[in-house]
């Protein structure tokens, strides 16, 4: 009943969180299923559900079984969820009887009207109460059925809220690509005002439900019959599947909108860029949090060398230009290297932090503006040519940057198991050592600011181009908080993960811009939540996930050792 009573806190508070910041009024006319839900009243739902299934969730001690909650867990849920439902309706009943806008500016009267469902403040407390104790109680449910059924449950329903918030998106889509195929290109079926139809609703939690269940059901024996396959076979079925995801992605553009072929480029900058970082924190584990300083090298080099309003007063083919602004990255990386050979940690954070911020001011200053153009930027970036092709068109962009993505990707897969990759992971974990085994820290700390540094200026040249001018403004310290934060949710270290997280991080925001303005709020969330439930990341790599789980894997090995006639745990 104590971990009840502080989820229900914890609810109660996030659910008064939302509608003081306005998000609640915002959007409580955004339709999620057409006559039937509200955006508002989802936030509501999905907090009472989530606080009654966290509370019912099981706990154990390491190394012991979880017990399956019983009948009392939905006892626990519905105090839980009741309890948040009671502080949301005790706070409608204060701004009812006390003017809170002089406070809290979103707190308007119609916000208070749609909390009380039209009723008086204080049925809103009992509606409240009984909703949230109904739906803790329903949420604690989801615990009492089997992992089998509740796994592809809980993902159709994330399916339908996501395929809803991208109505207006998709409902432009969708019509381009049924007509491309021959198809009737109405979406009625799908969507009705603002949101999914209930019809559609039906639809995509029906097959996201039953394409999940049967993979649940049925993967284990996949990833089994995997496994039990020769090295050959596995390297030939991984080929073969990038192969095929190569294919997808490069027919991708031809089915797609311009705009989305400018966001899918838009994210391919900010996987160069994490790739880059990746080299830096993923592998070596210097904490950079100045990264966005390459992105304005690679960018400004550009501009210098092609644009025809630069002060050089010449101009370069673009097949100079790409191996020069690789090289000038590198020597400015291995000169903001040198400087901080002999830090690590904290304090290496916030020495590249001021080198980030130092290169934005020094784009900025009067001293550099003959050069640099100072705030105005330089303009008149030239857009290269390939036989008559036009590269900054965002489809034809697009090709260009997965390109190098591919490149830069398999580049970075190789150097992680490589002697170089070994004596950065080595640093990483524990520099003093690695330099009794004969690891150059020195130079190696070198090579990856200077490594980092040329992959992170492919991103800011085709960002050059991409606008056709470049403006100090660009490289501000969010980019490389972002270039970070997606390293961290996709899983440090994993190529892969690093290409998830800038889907999620930058991919998502911008298919999903009607909800702009708290996008800072709930990148928060989503990293907090992250940090909290998978520290490790999306798709962690393999060293990773044994860092962070070593006394899970410790646990296993001693529990089959012993139940192998008593055999000798084996200590790792």
């Amino acid at each position: 009943m104590k971990l009840a009573t502080k989820i229900g806190l914890i609810a109660g508070v996030v659910s008064i969180y939302f509608p003081v910041v306005g998000i609640t009024e915002r959007f409580d006319d955004r339709t999620i299923i057409d006559g039937v839900l509200t955006l508002g009243s989802t936030i509501f739902l999905v907090i009472a559900l989530a606080a009654g299934y966290v509370v019912a969730k099981p706990r154990h001690l390491p190394g012991e079984e979880p017990e399956p909650p019983g009948p009392s867990a939905l006892l626990y849920g519905a105090v839980a969820s009741g309890i948040a439902g009671v502080m949301a309706g005790l706070f409608v009943l204060l701004a009812d009887s006390v003017d809170l806008r002089t406070v809290l500016i979103s707190v308007t009267g119609t916000l208070i009207e749609r909390l009380s469902f039209g009723g008086s403040a204080g049925s809103a407390v009992v509606i409240m109460a009984v909703g949230g104790a109904a739906l803790g109680a329903l949420g604690a449910g989801l615990q009492l059925i089997s992992q089998s059924i509740r796994r592809p449950l809980v993902i159709a329903l994330g399916a339908a809220l996501l395929i809803s918030l991208t109505e207006p998106l998709l409902n432009a889509v969708i019509p381009e690509v049924l007509s491309k195929l021959g198809l009737k290109d109405d979406t009625s079926w799908l969507y009705t005002g603002g949101g999914l139809s209930v019809t559609g609703a039906i639809l995509v939690l029906v097959l996201t439900f039953v394409g999940v269940f049967a993979w649940t059901s049925r993967g284990e024996r996949v990833r089994q019959a995997y496994a039990g396959r020769s090295n050959r076979d596995r390297r030939l079925i991984k080929g073969g599947a990038l192969l095929l995801l190569a294919l997808f992605m490069a027919y991708l553009p031809q089915i797609l909108t311009s705009f989305l072929s400018e966001i899918l480029g838009t994210v391919g900058l900010y996987i160069l860029l994490g790739l880059g970082l990746n080299i830096v924190v993923g592998y070596a584990g210097l904490l950079d949090l100045g990264y966005v300083a390459f992105l304005a090298v690679g960018s400004y080099s550009t501009a210098l060398f092609v644009s025809e309003r630069s002060s050089l007063g010449w101009t370069l083919p673009y097949w100079q230009v790409v191996p020069l602004t690789i090289v000038i990255a590198t020597v400015i990386g291995i000169m903001i290297g040198g400087p901080v050979l002999r830090l690590r940690g904290d304090y290496l954070a916030i020495v590249t932090l001021g080198f980030g911020e130092i290169a934005r001011v020094i784009v900025q200053s009067d001293w550099a503006s003959p050069t640099l153009g100072g705030a105005q930027g330089i303009l008149g970036v030239t857009a290269p040519e390939v036989f008559g092709v036009d590269l900054r068109e965002p489809r034809n962009l697009y090709y260009v940057i997965l390109i190098s993505v591919i490149l830069v990707a398999f580049i970075s897969w190789r150097l992680s198991r490589s002697r170089v990759g070994r004596a950065w992971n080595a640093m990483r974990e524990d520099e003093q050592v690695a330099e009794a085994m004969g690891v150059s820290i020195i130079g190696y700390k070198l090579l990856a600011f200077g490594t980092g540094a040329a992959l992170g200026s492919l991103s800011g040249m085709f960002f050059a181009i991409k606008l056709g001018s470049v403006f100090p403004s660009s490289f501000n310290l969010l980019v490389s908080i972002n270039v970070l934060a997606l390293i961290i949710l996709g899983g440090m270290g994993s190529i892969p993960g690093v290409i998830v997280g800038a889907f999620v991080l930058v991919g998502l925001p911008e298919l999903l811009r009607e909800f702009g303005e708290f996008r800072l709020l709930i990148f928060g969330i989503v990293l907090v939540s992250l940090m909290l439930l998978k520290p490790e990341g999306l798709i962690p790599s393999r060293r990773r996930k044994m860092e962070l789980h070593a006394d899970e894997l410790e646990e296993e090995q001693y529990d089959d050792s012993a139940g192998q006639g008593g055999a000798e745990p084996v200590v790792t």
